[in-house]
């Protein structure tokens, strides 16, 4: 049907329409790894000793993964399509008009009580107003995925604290404590995408989980 999104195209005539990103686009990545062996302990820089001093400080580690990526092109809909036939086009903007909310723009974004975007910014080109004042129908002009309008971004840290404790000359006990989402980032969900909703921009979930602490022993020969 002619303008049923996400599953068939707007306009039948202009296949061109239908070229955006890809849901997946996430334009800038940035992840880095490392592990690092603290200098301490026996034949290191620091403490070099035998014995007791040797068993508590020598032989850690610490390790980390830090990620950061552009958040997803947004999508939205469904905006009034033609009647009986196709019932959601796509919106369009409303030129001039922050797409954003103010309090996104303001950098004191609270996502419980704020929304994300600004429903002033979107226009249903076959509101009902419109349509009873006279105008005709018209398709959208909004892309499937808008790349110039996304998400929140995604950060996420991991730490690692590896204690490696020789036992044997072919064994080594290993002790790891382990964290994820160190910071106890939020990681915030996808805002409501129906601009003709009250929701309209409202963040209700996140996509990840609080801190999360492990403890492993290992034996590894």
């Amino acid at each position: 049907l002619i303008g049923e999104l996400p599953n068939s195209v707007q306009d039948p005539f202009n296949p061109k329409g239908e070229k955006s990103v890809s849901a997946y686009d996430y334009p800038n990545v940035v992840a880095v790894s490392y592990v690092y062996e603290l200098p301490f302990g026996k034949n290191k820089a620091f403490l070099s000793r035998g014995g007791v001093v040797n068993e508590v400080v020598g032989g850690w580690e610490i390790g980390g993964i830090h990620h950061w990526q552009s958040g997803a092109p947004a999508n939205f809909g469904c905006a009034t399509g033609l009647p009986g036939d196709s019932p959601c086009f796509r919106f369009s903007l409303n030129p001039g008009v922050p797409i954003y909310s103010a309090a996104k723009l303001s950098g004191h974004f609270n996502p419980l009580t704020d929304s994300y975007f600004n429903p002033q910014a979107f226009v249903d080109p076959n509101s009902n107003a419109r349509i009873a004042s006279g105008g005709g129908y018209e398709y959208g002009t909004l892309r499937r995925n808008v790349g110039a309008i996304r998400y929140p971004t995604s950060p996420d840290t991991d730490f690692s604290f590896i204690k490696n404790t020789p036992v044997t000359t072919r064994a080594t006990v290993q002790f790891r404590v382990e964290l994820f989402n160190a910071f106890n980032q939020h990681r915030l969900g996808t805002p409501n995408q129906s601009p003709n909703t009250t929701a309209f921009g409202q963040i209700s979930s996140t996509q990840n989980n609080a801190r999360v602490g492990q403890l492993t022993l290992r034996v590894n020969f």
